[in-house]
């Protein structure tokens, strides 16, 4: 949540999050001046991100940034966090989804993911249905906007190497996304009979 808000929503970062000190946890007084923090974060609303893990996370912002395609595709105008609904075709059913980016002036779709080793990034697409999401998004936007968009995955890996949190950006493969758009499909028709039906079991 932290790193989406600090690529997608940078200004309200500050505002939805804070950064711990660095408190020594091996001693009584460090552990009561990390108790007395946490007791005057509680009323503020916001989520408190320990000194390990925001020094963490500003490096992961760094490594995305210094990635030609993927400080592009942020730097360029766009919505971030933006709802889109439409009424499905087929079933009649009313569909949402909230892309992580959309760009204003060409069709694209990014969308921000963090994987513990990029080399794992196909096993998430699957067991996270990463292609479904794929095939209902750019559905969705192009019953909504009428062209048919490129969604482009900006995967960040959470394990360092040399000195970097390797980016990629990439898009799935066509036979992904069709596997993808049959599964969320069959998933939308059986949530359809499930409705009219009112059986749910």
């Amino acid at each position: 949540t932290a790193l989406h808000c600090l690529l997608l929503e940078p200004n309200e970062f500050d505002s939805r999050f804070i950064k711990a000190p660095e408190f020594n946890r091996r001693t009584k007084d460090g552990k009561a001046e990390e108790a007395e923090f946490l007791k005057n974060c509680a009323d503020t609303g916001k989520t408190v991100i320990e000194y390990e893990d925001h020094r963490k996370l500003m490096l992961m912002r760094d490594s995305v940034m210094a990635h030609p395609d993927a400080s592009r595709l942020l730097d360029l105008e766009g919505y971030s966090e933006a709802s889109i609904y439409w009424k499905d075709k087929e079933t009649g059913e009313l569909c949402r989804c909230r892309p992580d980016r959309m760009l204003r002036n060409y069709p694209i779709i990014l969308d921000v993911k963090k994987v513990d080793d990029m080399g794992r990034f196909e096993r998430h697409v699957e067991e996270f249905r990463y292609h479904v999401q794929n095939a209902m998004y750019c559905d969705g936007y192009e019953k909504t906007f009428g062209e048919r968009p490129e969604f482009l995955f900006l995967a960040v890996s959470s394990s360092i190497e040399c000195g970097r949190y390797p980016v990629r950006v990439r898009p799935l493969e066509p036979d992904w996304i069709a596997a993808g758009r049959d599964l969320y499909r069959r998933d939308l028709n059986t949530f359809h009979q499930c409705r009219i039906n009112n059986d749910w079991h």
